[in-house]
């Protein structure tokens, strides 16, 4: 593979706190040949500094604009349909990845984008298969969704999930219910057990009342 430069911009989703590409990651790639160009700024809701993407090689620019400029592959969280921004401005011939909202994108951005002969990959339409196991973006950010749910709802809920025996009195472990159990439901079971609750789960699906048992 011919090395290429690639690009990460910041994110501009309401709320939106992941970055593309983490320092560590971008790294592998310069040391594969690429050039990757980050814009100031973006990895900064993940605990990513400027100063941690030069360090490894990384190239900073302070105009957000100029990643779309000068890259050839822009990786980016959410583009196209999965944010109500304005459609970045992709240059000819640019190849995008990322979580791009593949069934909200409306036909006239994607006849503009074929216009302007840009290719984009669409990580949720990413088969779920043991071998891309590695590129599934759905089911790694379900997991995170899983089990941050269960710390909101540990947080919420005005008791102890564990039981607690003490001199003052015992304090019974909470009731969690976590309706169904896809990849987040699973998560949020586990880390509810692992907090000490009483855990339930309900799923439609017969065939995962074994996965949701074996937790």
């Amino acid at each position: 593979m011919r090395a290429v430069i690639v690009g990460v911009p910041t994110e501009t989703a309401s709320g939106e706190r992941r970055v593309a590409l983490t320092p560590s990651v971008a790294e592998d790639l310069i040391e594969d040949g690429h050039e990757v160009l980050v814009a100031s700024g973006a990895g900064e809701g993940s605990y990513a500094s400027d100063e941690e993407y030069e360090a490894v090689g990384c190239e900073v620019v302070a105009d957000r604009d100029a990643v779309f400029e000068a890259a050839e592959v822009v990786f980016q969280v959410q583009g196209l349909g999965a944010t109500d921004a304005e459609t970045d401005p992709y240059g000819e011939g640019q190849i995008v990845v990322g979580l791009l909202g593949p069934y909200d994108v409306a036909d006239e951005t994607l006849a503009d984008l074929a216009e302007r002969d840009v290719s984009a990959f669409a990580l949720e339409l990413m088969p779920r298969l043991s071998r891309a196991q590695s590129m599934d973006a759905l089911s790694s950010q379900a997991s995170l969704g899983g089990y941050q749910a269960c710390l909101i709802a540990a947080e919420e809920l005005p008791k102890m999930f564990a039981m607690e025996m003490t001199a003052a009195g015992t304090i019974q472990p909470a009731e969690v219910l976590v309706i169904g159990a896809g990849v987040a439901g699973l998560k949020a079971i586990s880390t509810a057990e692992r907090l000490g609750a009483s855990t339930a789960g309900h799923d439609v699906r017969l065939e995962v009342k074994q996965e949701v048992e074996s937790l």
